[in-house]
């Protein structure tokens, strides 16, 4: 059974927001760490 509901949407959604924000931080940490080295 496949539910299209809202909630499933918002869960998506969540989820891609919650991705971009782990690589943001991601790369703004590395970033950081290339300039400590430097």
């Amino acid at each position: 059974m496949v539910f299209h509901d809202q909630q499933s949407v918002n869960d998506n959604k969540k989820q891609r927001y919650l991705s971009l924000l782990i690589s943001e931080q991601i790369m703004t940490r590395a970033r950081c760490e290339g300039n400590g080295r430097s």
